[in-house]
């Protein structure tokens, strides 16, 4: 006949605890945020005026405009733009806008430096993937002497950086010996347009292969293919390296921000088209160019498929800065109903499907268009300047708008216009995949990772803004690194330049993951447990190798299957990890496994421990309680308890199935409460136990009176046996004051209560209409009760009930009739 088991896992303890809720602390920033306007010979902070970033895939290497002048080749007047480029590993910074005065690949005479700063404004730098290559667009007509360029307008250009091809960026090169010539900076930038008209609007594709720009004169878009050699080293275009690509319609206006995705395959750009039908207008529109098809489609849907570039609207429309991923699957642009409107940002996901056939070009095609720039309760906001990741899953943009982010709101100067442009300007990033995934499941939104936080303590989950206006993002090819403007003082530590800088916000999320047991197994055999290693904050999280450390290293090992190392958790994501435990020797083998991240940001260690003992004993399966405490101690009444966890641990020499967990009611007369418990998450029922493998069970305790309220959980399983866990609590028995306790009829009495349910309306009775009351955080209340002033002499008894009868608290007055005779005094 199977046995019965009693487990006592506690002793009752009757306490009366108070909990004191913490404030909140300041708040951590989401990332770590870097000054890129550094370097050169003013290595703290620039003395000029940084704008308009873009980075390398890593964000090593970001580009932009200043009028600071740090590079010895820098004789340009300070009120004049040109292009740097810095190092976040070196803390280099080169001008890049450098015109030669030589032929390429020949040395100035001794006493000429052959080099010198562009003569005009440097504007709309961008930089392939590895930061070699640079496009921009000036008005200096004289870059370099091999080339004839047009005059009386703007141009652009494409930079290689290291014309030595030795893998270092904007070194000095020396002319071969005897040495007679002077050294010649290695920075070289070539002409890119089709030699008659001006060329504006550069924009280079991430492979260094293609840079778009606009012909001013005509409004149309054109696209050099660069010419290379075999190390790469950038060679004048000819004519027939410039594509022309057909309008997509008869006349256009205004057309700006060509974009390439990363092999410029597609090319995307805005463009104000003029029309006749239904009336005389212009109307906005983005443009989608595939380069293999020959085919331009309008990009600027609405998730009905309707155009918000419309005849209707006309004018009053705007759509501008279109960005687009590195497989042009998903293009972002920003547009804005009217003048006096928010501007937003939306995002169309050409192939949400991800078989490879893109809308709208392919037939029949789905696609996804959404507003991202909206507030964590899922209401518009107001967006601009949108950024996206080359792998498309991060956007980036500039709000003004209140409860965007998780971080605290800026108020003060504002650089946006429209209804919801009320706080300064600040840079966020979303995650565009969980924002879709999570509308097509209609579940609320996340908010999006603040960029432009403070270093200033506050209040905000993710940090708070900065306290003057940030400006267009650039983000990084996984969305870990977003680049920005921003006129903020509170950035970085020691920002006293007063003007505008470039920076640099990386996130970094964490790993989240919790140690495990495993159990006792003999040495020379093996026991395995699987670990979920999870994620938190904002951005991309990639795996590295992970690796066993520790005392007892040898005895454990990280199975083929896991699922972690090489792998990129995002929003919502976990890995797997199967850890085998193969003690060498008996008696606790601990050691730890350790998870990085392959880009170094985070770590994460997890213990692990292991018994090795003796083998299991023969027989039947047989299961012990080997943790947990299941004593609640004192609760306040009706108030349920934080969960405690039994676990459960098959100790017998055969597998054995929990197939129930139960609180079966009191037998009649038995000093038992099983109503005043619950189970919690049950990790057992319907488990298979091998020998020495454990599960875990938790309960929860809401005393329903005051006193000791013990009851018995049962644990039966496939052996037909059942283990008794016994569980103690107790509950706070409330109490009632009457001060003062001796009273007369007309006078008012102070009634106190203390350790009744939490937030709870009551009632308070004695003579005459109950009075009603609700208690508080703390589970009193002190309320004034008036005792009629026809009372009758002799005890009352006032009672604090709640509504549904469950529990009350009693306390006594004495009433004591006042005196009709005068005072006897005595001599």
């Amino acid at each position: 006949m199977p046995g019965r088991t009693t487990v006592a896992c506690g002793l009752v303890a009757v306490l009366v605890t108070a909990v004191v809720l913490a404030a909140p602390a300041d708040a951590v920033p989401n990332g770590v945020t870097a000054r890129s306007s550094t370097g050169g010979s003013q290595p703290q902070q620039w003395n000029g005026t940084s704008s308009a970033p873009a980075i390398s895939a890593d964000g090593r290497y970001t580009v932009q405009l200043t009028t600071a002048n740090v590079d010895p080749v820098d004789t340009s007047p300070p009120t004049q733009a040109d292009v740097y480029a810095t190092d976040r590993v070196t803390g280099a910074a080169r001008l890049i806008g450098v015109a030669h005065t030589t032929p390429l690949g020949t040395f100035p005479p001794a006493g000429q430096s052959g080099q010198s700063a562009f003569l005009a404004n440097s504007a709309e730098p961008s930089v392939s993937a590895d930061g070699r290559y640079v496009a921009l667009a000036t008005a200096d007509a004289a870059v370099n002497v091999d080339q004839a360029i047009p005059a009386g307008g703007t141009n652009s250009y494409v930079c290689d950086r290291d014309m030595n091809a030795d893998g270092v960026f904007d070194d000095t090169v020396a002319p071969p010996a005897p040495a007679t010539q002077n050294p010649v900076r290695e920075t070289y930038c070539t002409y890119v347009g089709d030699g008659t008209h001006p060329s504006a609007h550069p924009f280079l594709s991430a492979d260094g292969s293609s840079v778009a720009w606009v012909d001013t004169t005509t409004d149309t878009v054109s696209v050099t293919r660069l010419t290379k050699d075999a190390q790469g080293r950038l060679q004048p275009p000819s004519a027939a390296d410039v594509i022309a690509v057909p309008p997509a319609a008869a006349q256009h206006q205004n057309t700006t921000h060509p974009v390439l995705d990363r092999h410029a395959d597609y090319l995307v750009y805005a463009t104000v088209v003029s029309v006749t039908q239904p009336v005389v207008t212009t109307v906005p529109e983005v443009i989608g160019y595939d380069f293999a098809a020959g085919r331009s489609d309008r990009l600027d849907l609405t998730p009905s498929g309707a155009t918000y570039g419309d005849p209707a609207t006309g004018p009053t429309v705007t759509l501008t800065a279109p960005a687009v991923s590195g497989d042009g699957g998903r293009v972002a642009f920003q547009y804005q109903p009217s003048p006096a409107a928010d501007p937003q940002v939306v995002v169309l996901d050409r192939d949400p499907d991800s078989d490879g056939a893109r809308a709208p070009g392919a037939p029949g095609e789905p696609f996804t268009s959404t507003v991202v720039s909206r507030r964590t309760d899922g209401a518009a906001g107001d967006g601009a300047n949108p950024a996206l990741s080359t792998d498309g899953r991060y956007v980036a943009f500039v709000t003004a708008a209140t409860g965007m982010h998780d971080g605290a709101d800026t108020a003060g100067v504002t650089c946006l216009t429209g209804p919801q442009a009320l706080m300064v300007c600040q840079v966020v990033a979303r995650d565009v995949t969980a924002d879709l995934a999570r509308e097509a499941a209609a579940t609320p939104r996340l908010p999006a990772g603040l960029v432009s936080a403070t270093t200033t303590s506050c209040s905000g989950a993710d940090g708070c803004g900065g306290n003057r206006s940030s400006t267009t993002p650039a983000v990084s090819a996984d969305g870990s690194v977003v680049a920005f403007a921003s006129a903020a003082t509170d950035l970085v530590a020691a920002d006293t330049n007063n003007s505008t800088d470039v920076f640099q916000h990386r996130f970094t999320p964490q790993f989240a993951s919790a140690g495990t047991s495993f159990p006792t197994t003999p040495p020379g055999q093996s026991s395995s447990a699987t670990l979920d290693v999870g994620r938190s904050g904002f951005g991309p999280l990639p795996v590295g190798p992970v690796a066993v450390t520790g005392p007892a290293a040898a005895d454990f090992a990280v199975g083929a299957g896991q699922t972690c190392t090489g792998s990129t958790l995002y929003e919502g994501d976990e890995c797997a990890l199967t850890v085998t435990f193969t003690p060498t020797a008996t008696g606790t083998r601990s050691a730890s496994l350790v998870v990085p991240s392959a880009d170094g940001q985070a770590s994460t260690t997890i213990p692990l421990v292991g018994l090795g003992g003796a083998a299991p004993p023969p027989g039947p399966g047989r299961i012990e309680v080997t943790s947990g405490t299941t004593d609640f101690g004192a609760g306040r009444l009706l108030t349920t308890s934080a969960p405690r966890p039994v676990v459960l641990i098959n100790r017998g020499g055969a597998p054995l199935v929990v197939t129930a967990v139960a609180l079966p009611p009191a037998a009649p007369g038995a000093d038992a409460f099983p109503e005043d418990y619950a189970i919690g998450a049950d990790g057992c029922t319907g488990s298979t136990l091998v020998t020495f493998a454990t599960c875990t069970v938790e309960f929860t305790h809401t005393p329903r009176a005051g006193g000791v309220r013990p009851a018995t959980a049962e644990i039966t399983d496939s052996t037909g046996a059942t283990t008794e866990v016994l569980l103690t609590g107790s509950g706070v028995v409330p109490s009632l004051t009457v001060t003062p306790a001796v009273s007369k009829p007309g006078r008012v009495v102070t009634v106190t209560a203390a350790g009744l349910p939490v937030s709870t309306a009551m009632t308070l009775t004695g003579l005459g209409p109950p009075v009603p009351v609700t208690t508080d955080a703390q589970g009193g209340f002190a309320v004034a009760y008036l005792l009629l002033p026809h009372s009758a002499s002799g005890p009352l008894e006032l009672i604090a009930q709640d509504l549904a009868g469950t529990v009350a608290a009693r306390a006594g007055v004495l009433i004591q009739q006042r005196s009709s005779a005068p005072p006897n005094f005595t001599g």
